[in-house]
């Protein structure tokens, strides 16, 4: 069976469309997969912190309005802050001459 070249380049534009929906359709489920996936489930166990971070990323921009993750966004930057200035006291009584 003879396809005229129209109708031949239109299957390959076809298939190549679904190839990338396909494609986008997989990233875009494998981004927005389960949160708890991202974080080792240890580190959920021991840090209640690290437990409302991932309910809060899970509400994605209802958080914003989340007294309790404004909370622990804030605790985590303290956390994350507390830790960068203690690096750099340590890195300033260990420099070189």
């Amino acid at each position: 069976m003879m396809l005229r070249p129209n109708l031949l380049i239109a299957a390959q534009v076809i298939g190549a469309v679904t190839l990338v929906a396909i494609i986008g359709v997989t990233v875009i489920q494998r981004r927005h997969g389960d949160v708890h996936e991202h974080m080792p489930l240890t580190v959920t166990e021991h840090d209640p912190l690290a437990r409302e971070l991932l309910k809060c990323r899970a509400l994605s921009t209802k958080a914003a309005d989340d007294r309790t993750c404004e909370a622990a966004w804030a605790e985590s930057r303290h956390r994350f802050f507390e830790m960068d200035s203690n690096k750099s006291a340590q890195n300033k009584g260990h420099q070189r001459p």
